[in-house]
Parts: structure tokens; C-alpha cells; sequence
């Protein structure tokens, strides 16, 4: 083993274990992984990834030295999330994770196991870890999983008990995989059949609230990463944005659903392809993934969202056909895309857009620092 690579271990070691919290970690930073790491510092952390949300120098610092860490490529990899699924060889994947293109990727199969998962993460060059997420809302599970925790709708989620208790469930079944980051609770309104129906926990916007941030919180205590879709929400329209782009001509009512996702702070969201035109709101037949007045105006300016922003997959009908579309989300608002057409060419078309237009260099320096920073709270939260 290489000095390198013994190096790499006792960070990731050392960066896993920094709670702050009991006498034995501190001690074992200290004296032996980590020294130079003052874990006095750390001591506003709660092991926790509301922790993201915390206004901390120290964690700050910690970012900026894994930023510091990676290379231009990997750096701007942070930003991209391809999926593997049925069409996807895994060596191809593989060599996307190896040549730091990506940031992380999407579980879209049944093929998957522990053991590929973990040799995915081996394929990583760089101490910053992947992010594997996978789309497990309850009403999904039978599509993802070959022995399924749960086999019913999510609006059938009506108690307490009964959300805590799956949520419960799917968490153990991701860890258990290898998989961090959940694409779920769905925040939407189950009035649109045609895509959320059933998905939804009810039609009614306070059983919504209600129920989608305590499966998020529960599966935030778990360490899993929860995300709150699809902004701004599939409930004014009727139609599938997978097959087409949809239109809200409504006042936008499903929002109160997403300002208690931000109250809860849920730290990811993600933003669906739906096109706005109503009396107050006019994305010029864009969907808000490509909408700067939705996702930088409305969702983190006005609505106050400091976490992470993500767009739904790039390869549906509704944004797909659009030039440059990746890209032009990137730079309208989004922090990660999901599913691009090209993975590898979209980090090489941001590369070189900083290097030819460098005044963006730090809205890209911020997005990529907000997925770090929500990695290295995961990282801390891992062995509480």
C-alpha cells in the first residue's frame, strides 16, 4: 500500500469519526488519526445533517480543505450525477467515477449489489466520498429492489407509527447497499395522476406537510439524505413530464408544502420539469429546471433554501430536447444534474465555460462547495 493511500484512509478515517461529542473520539483524533484537526472546534456539531445548516467557521475550513484537495476535474464532478441503469455498462460508470468526472450516481436497476456498490467506491481516486442515491419512495421500492421492504402505495402511509416504522426499513435496506441519498419524500400533491397519484401521501396539502417531513426527518436521523420533489410541485398540472413539458397556470399552492421542507431543513431539493405561467410567474415556457426566476429567485432567494438543488433527470421529455440543457441549469440555479446526456462532456463543457468566462467561477465555487459540505456532514453524522 502506497504512503498515499495510507494517507487517504486515516482522513477518511478520521473525517467519519469527528463528532464532537464523546470524550473516545475526541481522544482518538487527537492523539492518533487526525492531530492537527482541533476538535474543541467541533463542538457546535450535533452529529446531525441539520449540522449542514449550522453557520460554522470551523466547518467551513474543513470544506474549503477538501476543495482544496481535488483537481479541476473532480471538483467540477461534484456538480454531476449520472445514473446507472439498465443501458449503463458498469465499467462505463466505473470509468466516470475513476477519471473524477462525477460526483456520484443513481441506482436505476436491480442489478446492484453491496459488493458492486463498495468496488465503485474503491474505483474513487479522491478522500471525498460518492454520492449514491437512489429513488425509494415507498411507492417506488418495488421497482428499485428485488425483495421490496415495503410492497404498497405511500398515501397508504396514514399513521405515525406506520411511516416511522418504513421509513425505518428503507433506511436500514439503502445502508445496508451502500446507498447514502434518498430521492424522496414526495412533496407534490397526489391530484395529478398521471405521474404522482399514489406516490403522494395525500391530496391535501396539510396531511402532505405533515407526513413528508416526518418520513424526512426520520430518514435524516438514519443518515440517509432525504430530498423534498419535485418543486414546485406536480399537483396544478395533469400531465407526465417524462413523455412532455408540463404547465402550471395556477397560482402556485403546493409551495407551502416546500416552505416546511426549508423549515424542516430538509437539505436537498429537487425541482421538476414544469414550465410556469400564471399572473404573477413567467418562466417563458422553460421548465424551472432551466429557470433561474424559479430556483434562484423563488426557491433560495425568496423562499430562503440554503441547501442543496437538484433537477430531476435530464433525460426526460420535457427538458431533453433543449441545446445545452445540462448546462443551462447549472448555470439558471441548479447545484447537481441529474442524469445528463453526457456526463463526461458536461464536465468538460463546464471547464471550460470558467475558463473562458472566469466571472463565474465563484456561483460554480459555491455550488460545488454545497455538495462537499453536505458530504462531509454525512461523513461526521455516519457513526453516531
Amino acid at each position: 500500500m502506497k504512503g498515499r493511500d495510507i494517507l487517504m484512509i486515516a482522513l477518511v478515517l478520521a473525517l467519519s469519526c469527528v463528532l464532537g461529542t464523546t470524550p473516545m473520539v475526541k481522544a482518538a483524533i487527537k492523539n492518533k488519526l487526525m492531530p492537527k484537526v482541533e476538535v474543541e472546534k467541533l463542538t457546535q456539531m450535533q452529529g446531525q445533517l441539520s449540522d449542514y445548516f449550522l453557520e460554522d467557521a470551523y466547518l467551513e475550513s474543513l470544506v474549503d480543505d477538501w476543495y482544496n484537495s481535488l483537481s479541476s476535474t473532480a471538483r467540477v464532478g461534484q456538480l454531476i450525477m449520472p445514473a446507472w441503469d439498465n443501458e449503463t455498462n458498469l465499467d462505463t460508470l466505473k470509468v466516470l467515477i475513476e477519471t473524477e468526472a462525477v460526483g456520484g450516481y443513481m441506482v436505476l436497476n436491480k442489478t446492484f449489489t453491496p459488493e458492486l456498490i463498495a468496488d465503485l467506491e474503491m474505483a474513487n481516486p479522491n478522500i471525498v466520498p460518492l454520492l449514491v442515491s437512489v429513488d425509494a419512495e415507498p411507492s417506488l421500492l418495488k421497482y428499485r429492489f428485488e425483495d421490496p421492504v415495503y410492497e404498497k402505495e405511500t398515501k397508504d402511509l396514514d399513521t405515525t407509527e406506520l411511516i416511522n416504522k418504513v421509513t425505518k426499513d428503507i433506511a436500514d435496506e439503502l445502508k445496508r447497499f451502500g446507498m447514502n441519498l434518498n430521492f424522496a419524500p414526495v412533496y407534490d400533491l397526489g391530484t395529478n395522476k398521471s405521474v404522482i397519484g399514489a406516490r403522494a401521501f395525500s391530496d391535501d396539502p396539510e396531511i402532505v406537510q405533515e407526513r413528508a417531513n416526518l418520513m424526512a426527518r426520520d430518514f435524516m436521523r438514519a443518515n440517509i439524505i432525504p430530498t423534498a420533489k419535485h418543486f414546485p410541485g406536480h399537483g396544478l398540472v395533469s400531465g407526465d413530464t417524462h413523455l412532455e413539458l408540463q404547465t402550471i397556470t395556477e397560482p402556485l399552492k403546493e409551495l407551502e408544502s416546500f416552505k416546511s421542507a426549508i423549515t424542516a431543513q430538509i437539505p436537498m431539493v429537487m425541482v421538476g420539469h414544469l414550465a410556469v405561467k400564471n399572473e404573477t410567474c413567467d418562466t417563458d415556457g422553460l421548465p424551472a429546471t432551466l429557470s433561474s426566476l424559479m430556483m434562484t429567485d423563488l426557491l433560495r432567494e425568496e423562499l430562503g433554501f440554503k441547501g442543496l438543488i437538484i433537477t430531476d433527470a435530464m433525460n426526460m421529455q420535457a427538458v431533453s430536447e433543449i441545446e445545452d440543457a445540462d448546462l443551462k441549469a447549472l448555470l439558471a440555479g441548479a447545484d447537481i444534474v441529474l442524469m445528463p446526456l453526457d456526463a463526461a462532456k458536461l464536465n468538460q463543457d463546464i471547464q471550460e465555460l470558467l475558463m473562458i468566462e472566469p466571472v463565474f467561477a465563484p456561483e460554480f465555487e459555491a455550488k460545488i462547495k454545497r455538495v462537499l459540505r453536505l458530504k462531509l456532514v454525512q461523513r461526521l453524522s455516519k457513526y453516531e
